[in-house]
């Protein structure tokens, strides 16, 4: 983003639709994606009129919601809340477990494995551009599964249970 704005005749105003699905092509189009999704902006050095048109023409496809950020705040973030999601999913279907488990799966199979059929070109650039907040992110993660682990090894049903009341503490509180 940096490059693009730099010494460029041009004003650049950085926008990110926070909707998709795992599917891609004309038959996987859906013309309400948008409607009440966030959209984020990264103004960087772009003028408050720059930024006022792009905010409008999200609004004007339907986002409910957007948030504008700096570069190093969209990164970290995206790294938390769509980078880390498909980490997992691809690592959770390489289990060989997936391919024994039919007639065992429902929603949360299909919930945590749903992304996992994965654009590997976009997603493997994506990472990578990203890897620094990809790897701390996936440090906190591993440090979590870390301390499930151990209380479930232990048979620790006091922590375990702490552990889980803190989860569905945090998820209530953020949705």
């Amino acid at each position: 983003m940096e490059e693009l704005s730099q010494n460029a005749p041009y004003q650049f105003v950085a926008g990110h639709p926070m909707a998709g699905k795992e599917q891609s092509g004309f038959a996987a189009s859906d013309p309400s994606i948008f409607i009440g999704a966030s959209y984020i902006l990264v103004p960087g050095k772009a003028s408050p009129q720059a930024v006022a048109v792009v905010e409008g023409l999200a609004r004007q496809m339907g986002f409910g919601r957007v948030v504008k950020v700096t570069a190093q705040e969209h990164d970290r973030n995206i790294a938390y809340t769509s980078q880390v999601p498909h980490v997992l999913a691809c690592a959770y279907v390489l289990s060989p477990r997936c391919r024994e488990h039919q007639g065992f799966s429902a929603g949360s199979y299909r919930d945590v494995s749903r992304v996992a059929n994965i654009n590997d070109a976009l997603w493997s650039r994506l990472f990578l551009d990203n890897r620094q907040c990809l790897v701390e992110e996936l440090d906190e993660l591993q440090r979590n599964l870390g301390r499930f682990r151990q209380a479930v090894d232990q048979a620790d049903e006091e922590e375990l249970r702490r552990l889980l009341q803190a989860a569905a503490q945090v998820k209530r509180e953020v949705g």
